[in-house]
């Protein structure tokens, strides 16, 4: 243990054994006793907080008139990939807000009805990171989205857009890759509703 020289302020180290014996201070000679450890105090554990994931906590705002009708269907889609898609969906919707609201768009995601933006996922695969890293272009991550937009009465635009991600530190972690990928198509989507809104 260390403590201080009470008279110089030195610091001082000794064994546990030593607490009550007498010595000299190596810098000031003066005589100290050495005192006995201060007692270690633990807080008590704080409870865990338990924060659900953006894609379980249900909308409570009241639905906007003029907001953008919007939603994201992953049914049927082929997913080769180790964590859980609803990450994808989020960054996916959280990007789209985002861009939109820069360009006074506001957005409404739903899960069911009519939708004005539909975007389904088609394929999603985080390919093979070993081989990434080996041999760039090989393995790349691939997120494939496709959907219409149909804004202000218009005709639907399909869009079909096919995001790949081939280089990354080591070849890229698949959640990495694949949000990089998800980021594009959510910029090329929420850029497709800004143009048929007339922005």
């Amino acid at each position: 243990m260390k403590f201080p020289c009470p008279h110089c302020g030195q610091r001082i180290e000794a064994d546990a054994d030593m607490v009550g014996m007498q010595f000299n201070c190596p810098s000031c000679s003066r005589p100290f006793t050495v005192p006995a450890a201060a007692p270690v105090v633990v807080p008590p554990p704080l409870p865990p907080v338990i924060v659900p994931p953006l894609s379980c906590i249900p909308d409570t705002a009241p639905p906007d008139p003029n907001a953008l009708r919007c939603a994201i269907v992953t049914d049927g889609a082929a997913l080769t990939m180790s964590f859980d898609v609803m990450e994808l969906v989020d960054e996916m919707k959280n990007r789209i807000e985002k861009r939109l609201l820069k360009k006074n768009i506001a957005v409404q995601w739903q899960t069911s009805g009519a939708a004005a933006l539909q975007i389904h996922l088609v394929a999603v695969n985080q390919g093979n990171q070993f081989l990434r890293w080996l041999i760039p272009f090989v393995a790349p991550a691939v997120f494939d989205v496709q959907g219409q937009i149909a804004v202000g009465g218009n005709q639907p635009q399909p869009f079909h857009y096919i995001q790949k991600a081939h280089f990354g530190l080591f070849g890229g972690s698949p959640r990495y890759m694949l949000k990089v990928c998800t980021r594009r198509a959510a910029d090329k989507i929420a850029k497709d509703v800004a143009r048929a809104s007339g922005l």
